[in-house]
């Protein structure tokens, strides 16, 4: 399943990480603190060009954990996507595309 990060809230991005990162209904949710969490499976590298977008991965060396990476316009919100990438999130940073089957997707036949 494809998760577009634009179409959350703050409050709605911050859920999605107390669930995948923290495993808690009311851990308090910073960039701090989920690359603390991260810490203790992954190591945080960061590339920043003067001004432009920043790289951010959570990378392992222990086998079987999947990587996690971003590019973002705010550090805040590339560690943020870069953590729920590498928990299996497939996150999607463009819009989606206002077609008839995103109408849709949420709508269900009441049989």
């Amino acid at each position: 399943m494809r998760v577009h990060w634009r179409q959350f809230s703050p409050g709605e991005k911050e859920a999605l990480l107390r669930h995948y990162v923290f495993h808690e209904r009311a851990a308090a949710v910073s960039p701090e603190k989920v690359c603390e969490a991260m810490q203790e499976t992954h190591f945080l590298s960061c590339v920043s060009p003067g001004g432009g977008r920043t790289l951010v991965e959570f990378v392992s060396a222990r086998p079987g954990l999947r990587p996690g990476s971003a590019i973002a316009e705010d550090l805040t919100d590339g560690i943020y996507q870069a953590a729920l990438r590498a928990y299996g999130i497939d996150l999607d940073d463009e819009k989606p595309k206002n077609s008839r089957a995103t109408r849709k997707a949420g709508k269900h036949r009441h049989v």
